[in-house]
């Protein structure tokens, strides 16, 4: 692994874990934050991608002990996953 197996830094949902901001797509938010983090989650995949020489890549999305709340994470993580495909084709 390039950078060890736990999240990308931004995106650590965890009640263990609460400095990263919660993925915010609704743009009535004073918080909306899902275009910035989107763009930061691309830089991150592409450098990230870098190092590899194949097309598909193990992208890790936990580290040890975490979880707490499993829930905030994934739903987190499925709201990054539903923007990106929506705003990036």
């Amino acid at each position: 692994m390039k950078y060890h197996y736990c999240w990308p830094d931004g995106y650590w949902y965890d009640v263990r874990w609460l400095n990263d901001d919660p993925f915010i797509e609704n743009k009535k938010y004073t918080t909306f934050n899902a275009d910035k983090k989107t763009q930061d989650f691309i830089g991150y995949i592409n450098e990230y991608a870098s190092s590899y020489r194949g097309n598909n890549i193990i992208l890790p999305f936990g580290c040890d002990f975490t979880n707490a709340n499993a829930r905030l994470n994934f739903e987190n993580t499925d709201r990054l996953i539903e923007y990106f495909n929506a705003h990036n084709n």
